[in-house]
């Protein structure tokens, strides 16, 4: 009896010497140091091949069998990616080290045999992220982090996953790759002193032979400055100014409201409207002096708000309008009900509200010539940080547009249509007033073609 309680005893114990845990030996230190980090909040940054959801996958393994109990929630940004990135390798991954789980492929949640949990899911759009509410969790990483908008990303951290940490004070991490702007959530936890950071390059990966990464940068002529060298090779976060829908550049583009005289001279003014339902309503007022030569554009207001009503925004438009009296409005006859609600705006303030450019990148290219050469400046620093995230896309067929799922702005639309609506083109310096002698020449020769041809 005394010898079959020792064999149940010690039973435990034989099947977890069979168990092998991942070890520092399989990893590189940058990747080690980020698999057993007890920080609150870890934010990961590196370049493509880095291994950072490989560690993640690593992590979530050591803590759960070592952990009775442990839950684990994986998030990405990317919903096709959510079985592809985490969820297969995880199953290997535990298969690979000898450890048992159940496993319900179709909701992707794992149970071991000690009660830790571990659950992944997609969330691409806000409506997902409210479907995660209601739970709580020991870790929660979220990946692909640099991909979504920030009306997705900091909405499901700051307002969903950090609540669900609270009861079992877990951690978090942000993973993810240099992103191809230096403005958003993702980008401004880099100088938030609460998030603990972790990166590395795809040559601290050592299961990466040195000569295949350089083979590779050859190929493709990468040069030591190219964004694409630095963003996925070293993992920095630098600005790609080819994936930006606009050419805006600070100082060039900027201006300070008290440096123009808008009280004095012919100053005229062109509104914008964007209309919003899931989105923000937004307008922008963009002013010109007739006499300009240089024929300069200046923002003059900049306004967005969410979930406006009717009523709300009619009033919004006529406040805007009686300060500025613009000379044009143009506003967005697209569908989801934008032309019921602008004909509404029209025949409540008996306005005329022309309709938006019909070529989205033909308007977005007419901006951006007054940005290049710095006749459109801008006063609004939301208006500003809109046009350094809004990013375009190459499709196969070499169509350039406006990347959809990237971020979206709002602003920056409203900006299109007033600048659609402006005449800036068309100011030029008045003419100087007419001299004794001019006036004279002037008249005399006026004199004489009437003599020559009395019927003209």
């Amino acid at each position: 009896m005394l010898s079959e309680l020792a064999r149940l005893v010690t039973a435990p114990a034989i099947e977890t010497s069979a168990v092998r845990l991942p070890s520092e030996a399989e990893s590189f230190p940058q990747q080690w140091a980020y698999e057993t980090s007890e920080a609150k909040f870890k934010l990961v940054m590196c370049g493509r091949r880095g291994g950072k959801t490989k560690s993640a996958v690593r992590r979530t393994v050591r803590r759960a069998y070592t952990i009775p109990g442990h839950k684990t929630l994986y998030v990405t940004l990317i919903r096709r990616n959510c079985r592809k990135l985490f969820w297969r390798p995880l199953l290997a991954e535990l298969d690979a080290r000898g450890i048992k789980y159940d496993a319900n492929e179709v909701d992707m949640i794992c149970r071991l045999e000690n009660g830790s949990v571990i659950e992944a899911t997609g969330c691409d759009d806000i409506r997902a992220a409210g479907k995660i509410r209601g739970d709580f969790y020991d870790d929660v990483i979220v990946d692909e982090a640099q991909e979504p908008s920030d009306d997705i990303l900091e909405p499901l951290v700051e307002e969903v996953l950090f609540p669900m940490l609270i009861d079992r004070g877990g951690q978090m991490s942000l993973q993810g790759t240099p992103p191809d702007t230096d403005v958003g959530y993702f980008v401004d936890r880099l100088t938030d002193p609460r998030w603990t950071q972790f990166g590395w390059s795809m040559y601290d990966n050592r299961f990466i032979p040195r000569a295949q990464i350089d083979e590779m940068i050859a190929a493709k002529g990468l040069t030591p400055d190219h964004p694409v060298y630095l963003r996925e090779i070293l993992g920095k976060a630098v600005v790609n100014p080819d994936a930006l829908a606009y050419e805006y550049k600070r100082v060039r583009n900027d201006y300070e409201p008290h440096t123009v005289d808008f009280a004095n001279g012919p100053w005229r003014h062109a509104l914008g409207i964007d209309l919003g339902f899931q989105d923000s309503d937004a307008i922008v007022v963009l002013a010109w002096n007739r006499n300009d030569p240089d024929r300069r554009l200046y923002e003059r207001y900049s306004w967005a708000a969410n979930h406006q009503d009717v009523d709300d925004l009619a009033d919004k438009v006529d406040e805007v309008r009686k300060q500025f009296r613009p000379v044009a409005i143009v506003g967005d006859h697209g569908g989801h009900g934008a032309v019921k609600v602008l004909e509404t705006l029209k025949n409540r303030m008996n306005l005329e509200i022309e309709r938006k450019p019909g070529d989205v990148m033909l308007s977005v290219g007419l901006v951006n010539d007054d940005l290049r050469t710095g006749r459109l400046l801008l006063q609004s620093e939301e208006l500003k940080k809109d046009l350094q995230r809004v990013q375009r896309t190459v499709k196969p067929d070499g169509k350039v547009e406006i990347n959809k799922r990237g971020y979206h702005s709002d602003l920056s639309e409203a900006l299109r249509y007033a600048h659609y609506a402006a005449r800036h083109y068309a100011a030029k310096p008045p003419k100087p007033p007419e001299t004794r002698d001019e006036r004279r020449i002037r008249q005399w020769r006026e004199e004489l073609r009437q003599e020559e041809n009395p019927w003209s």
